[in-house]
């Protein structure tokens, strides 16, 4: 018999693993449709980032016409599942890794505890008072209604027409109906600290060398730690989009320069993106 307390925690993770994958794959999409260079690396941060910025175009097409609800997935789910398709040499690689090798499993393991603190945080009451203001009330028209002209008439904050709140609203749906505002952020933070494991691990094996990003990475992800712990995680407040994303692009743009290459062609594409 499942305690009270481990079925929303279970709840947590498995909403982020299902949007998590989505994500992904459509990064792996976006990665292709981008072209790199054939040796040119991309990491899962990147294509993670690309396939959020990817739904965030497909969710404000699909708001012009519909509300943001478990239809959706009838676009994106087959859209992420092509993706991982496409990438799937890759993952498996790196699955057989995590399962055959000493660091490949401690990563894993790594990133398993990160998303399960995580998780039990994003329980918490959200105690951004913006919450109770606006954010949720705009997610529920989101869900409910498809755009609507004049909305900012019944409050001035509700004519932001963020468009994170269409990528709040995709949790917000199945059996995390009427909870999937605690969920968002959270998705976003592992997107950045997961990687940030990885890249943590490889650092201490002082018998290689390393490229300069690897270290701006780990400091812009240990910048975002305090997001972790603060009151925005349990809150589907904006603010750590905008914080998260102005990261990303720290990294995409400034990341070759430290490490003594050009900007290619696919990195200038990711960052209009």
């Amino acid at each position: 018999m499942w305690s009270a307390s481990f079925v929303p925690w279970a709840s947590v993770l498995a909403g982020w693993a299902a949007v998590g994958a989505l994500l992904y794959g459509l990064g792996c999409l976006v990665t292709r449709w981008l072209g790199p260079d054939r040796d040119e690396p991309v990491g899962p941060l990147v294509r993670f980032w690309l396939g959020w910025a990817a739904a965030l175009g497909i969710l404000q097409l699909w708001h012009f016409a519909l509300p943001v609800d478990g239809r959706v997935y009838l676009v994106l789910a087959p859209l992420g599942a092509l993706g991982l398709f496409g990438h799937r040499a890759a993952l498996l690689e790196n699955a057989r890794r995590a399962v055959t090798t000493a660091r490949g499993a401690l990563g894993a393991a790594a990133v398993a505890v990160v998303a399960a603190c995580a998780a039990a945080l994003a329980l918490r009451r959200p105690c951004n008072p913006d919450s109770c203001l606006y954010h949720i009330a705009t997610i529920r028209w989101f869900e409910q209604q498809p755009i609507v002209p004049g909305l900012g008439h019944l409050h001035l904050r509700l004519a932001f027409n963020h468009a994170y709140y269409l990528y709040a609203s995709l949790f917000d749906t199945g059996p995390l109906r009427g909870h999937g505002e605690h969920l968002a952020n959270g998705l976003l933070l592992l997107g950045i600290l997961g990687p940030a494991c990885l890249v943590l691990l490889s650092l201490v094996d002082l018998r290689r060398s390393h490229a300069n990003s690897s270290y701006l990475a780990l400091a812009l992800a240990g910048v975002m730690v305090d997001l972790l712990f603060g009151c925005s995680l349990a809150s589907p407040t904006a603010d750590v989009a905008v914080a998260i994303t102005g990261a990303i692009l720290i990294l995409l743009a400034i990341g070759p320069t430290i490490d003594g290459v050009q900007l290619t062609p696919f990195r200038l594409r990711a960052i209009g993106v």
